[in-house]
C-alpha cells in the first residue's frame, strides 16, 4: 500500500514536468537497482504514457529494454 500511495504522489509530482524531464528520469532508473527506483519508474512510465502517443511509448519502453 505504501509503494503504491509513493508512485501516485511521484506522478502527481512529474505530471508538471516535460516529458524529457520524465524520459531521462525513466532512463535513470532503469539501470537503479535500489528498491526505490523501481517504484520511481513506474511513476515516470505511467506519465509518459499519458502524454507520448502509444507508438512514441512503446519505442521509448523498447529503447529502454535494449
Amino acid at each position: 500500500m505504501q509503494s503504491l500511495r509513493m508512485t501516485n504522489e511521484l506522478q502527481n509530482k512529474m505530471a508538471g514536468m516535460s516529458m524529457n524531464e520524465v524520459a531521462e528520469i525513466a532512463a535513470r532508473m532503469c539501470n537503479d537497482m535500489r528498491d526505490e527506483a523501481g517504484d520511481v519508474l513506474a511513476a515516470a512510465l505511467a506519465v509518459l504514457e499519458t502524454k507520448m502517443s502509444e507508438a512514441d511509448f512503446i519505442r521509448f519502453c523498447d529503447k529502454l529494454a535494449a
